[in-house]
């Protein structure tokens, strides 16, 4: 696996390493799990859901238990992440950076499949709708996977 080295704001060097498919897994199903609390309604303002999800995401005990073995293959400096890395005064400016940047590398990879397969069941359920409205064209605003169909291009 490719070490990822990332420049932190204090100068420092962040060796980042791609945990464990089951830690990564999980820190994705803790953090789930707390944006599940987060209300969010087609009137809340973006402002007010920043500042919810940065509120949820830097308080929550889970999330931070989560990041932990993520964070234990990581080095600091050179030096592996542990309990008292960020003990120094001068360290702890890298805190948040590090978590941002452990939980984005470990997450990603699962949400590039997070759309896989919903054009099809978009067609599916919008063939259904004609069988039960007659032969009336249905249209969509997706692309197909090869990303060439315009929108409101009827589904076949």
């Amino acid at each position: 696996m490719e070490i990822k080295k990332i420049k932190l704001p204090s100068g420092a060097e962040l060796s980042l390493n791609l945990a464990p498919f089951a830690d990564a897994l999980n820190l994705k199903q803790v953090l789930a799990g707390e944006a599940l609390g987060i209300p969010i309604s087609k009137d809340l303002d973006h402002f007010e859901l920043l500042k919810m999800l940065a509120c949820t995401g830097f308080s929550s005990k889970a999330i931070e238990a989560a990041l932990q073995p993520c964070l234990k293959i990581c080095l600091y400096n050179g030096i592996r992440i542990d309990s008292k890395t960020f003990e120094p005064i001068e360290a702890r400016q890298d805190y948040l950076p590090i978590l941002i940047a452990v939980t984005k590398e470990n997450v990603e990879p699962f949400t590039k499949g997070l759309l896989y397969g919903y054009e099809d069941l978009v067609s599916l359920i919008l063939a259904k709708l004609r069988n039960i409205r007659g032969s009336t064209p249905v249209t969509t605003h997706s692309s197909t996977s090869s990303g060439s169909a315009e929108p409101g291009t009827p589904v076949q």
